[in-house]
């Protein structure tokens, strides 16, 4: 249905198959929910055929950082030809406005221009990128790590960002980071020669606590403690020592 829920998109005789997910719910009060939005957004491609907005879930069995597993969602959002069952455009971010435009960059292709918050982007879904390391959904050992990633378009240079954070601009397909622990969000950005945004590809990870990190902390923090106490004990056994002098000097003067 349309987001307005009056108006019915008649699918029936066209078979499509998403993802085949078997998801196992682990908890009575959990809920999934897979595809919560379909809209009929009207010819993108130019191809006198309307196309279908659809917003959805993609779930991931993940471990979480206290060793428990749950299905992680992420959201997707495609741009479907149902007439010839292929996919348009598919954003695995989460955005809050959609809007086609005319073709920018003379490829063929008629532009997006996508908003999420305050940020609003050009995408062109001739170009995608593919991040390689880490997956996405993966838990990671270390807060030290590459993040590598794939193109087989023509760019300018990328841009990676890190829960919104910008880990500064290359022109090679990998950047290394050191990150904290939680969940972290991962955008890498595409950019052509005009500056555009061409392509978006957003991963999720999870980065374990330092372990080594935090047991070398306890043991600074014992050493620390230890040589206070030597300390204070030292300048204790010296004060009752200048007690002890001062005494003799004055049994001495009598």
């Amino acid at each position: 249905y349309n987001s307005d829920e009056n108006n019915a998109i008649e699918l029936t005789g066209y078979y499509w198959e998403f993802d085949s997910y078997s998801c196992t719910i682990p908890y009575p009060w959990e809920e999934y929910e897979f595809v919560y939005s379909i809209e009929n957004i009207g010819d993108v491609n130019g191809d006198n055929k309307s196309e279908i907005l659809i917003e959805r879930n993609s779930y991931t069995l993940t471990t979480t950082e206290w060793g428990g597993q749950v299905y992680m969602g992420v959201k997707i959002t495609e741009i479907l030809n149902v007439i010839n069952r292929t996919t348009l455009y598919r954003i695995n971010i989460d955005i809050d406005s959609i809007y086609p435009i005319i073709d920018l960059n003379e490829d063929g292709r008629n532009e997006l221009l996508i908003s999420r918050e305050e940020l609003i982007f050009c995408i062109n879904s001739k170009f995608k990128i593919d991040v390689l390391n880490p997956i996405n959904e993966q838990v990671m050992s270390t807060h030290n790590f590459n993040i590598e990633w794939d193109t087989d378009s023509n760019y300018d240079h990328f841009e990676v960002l890190v829960n919104g954070m910008s880990q500064g601009i290359t022109t090679s397909k990998t950047v290394s980071v050191s990150l904290s622990s939680g969940w972290k969000k991962i955008d890498v950005f595409m950019y052509d020669k005009s500056g555009l945004i061409v392509a978006i590809n957003t991963i999720n990870v999870l980065v374990s606590p330092n372990y080594t990190q935090l047991i070398m902390t306890f043991v600074i923090i014992g050493v620390a403690v230890g040589l206070y106490i030597v300390y204070k004990r030292f300048r204790k056994k010296e004060k009752e020592m200048v007690l002890m002098d001062k005494k003799i000097d004055k049994g001495g003067k009598k």
